[in-house]
């Protein structure tokens, strides 16, 4: 699941690394679509199969309710064992505990500039910069 704050480059390169983990069931993205800027993304959106929900721009913080309302469902209706979380993940703090809860694997993939506390309640963090389609470096969590 991820919002459009998430280059189009970095979204190929993190589905490039998710085929390596395994099965990814369900692929959501989230942003105003009709913003010019994220021209790429709806191409490659169509060619990686990802689903795309619409956000109006009045509010910047509808994508990351919606994401995570989502990501709380698919959580506990879907079995999944891991949800990776991508884009600003400045305010997930609350979802990463939330997921935790239900047992699930969290992995956040965001920019350098996450706070600690997000990175560190995840499982594994991905910097964005570090994502070039070869080498991801992970930042893990050592759970207790």
């Amino acid at each position: 699941m991820c919002s459009s704050d998430l280059s189009a480059d970095a979204a190929a390169g993190l589905l490039g690394m998710l085929a390596g983990r395994g099965s990814v069931n369900v692929c959501r993205a989230y942003a105003d679509w009709s913003r010019a800027e994220l021209g790429d993304w709806v191409g490659r959106m169509r060619r990686e199969g990802l689903h795309s929900f619409h956000h109006f721009p009045d509010d910047d913080e509808q994508a990351l309710v919606a994401m995570a309302i989502d990501a709380v469902d698919i959580a506990r209706d879907a079995s999944v064992d891991e949800v990776v979380l991508a884009g600003d993940l400045t305010s997930a703090l609350p979802l990463v505990h939330r997921l935790h809860a239900a047992g699930v694997r969290v992995v956040a993939v965001g920019a350098g500039h996450t706070p600690h506390d997000v990175r560190s309640a995840c499982d594994e963090f991905v910097d964005t910069a570090a994502i070039d389609g070869a080498q991801v470096p992970v930042v893990g969590r050592h759970r207790a």
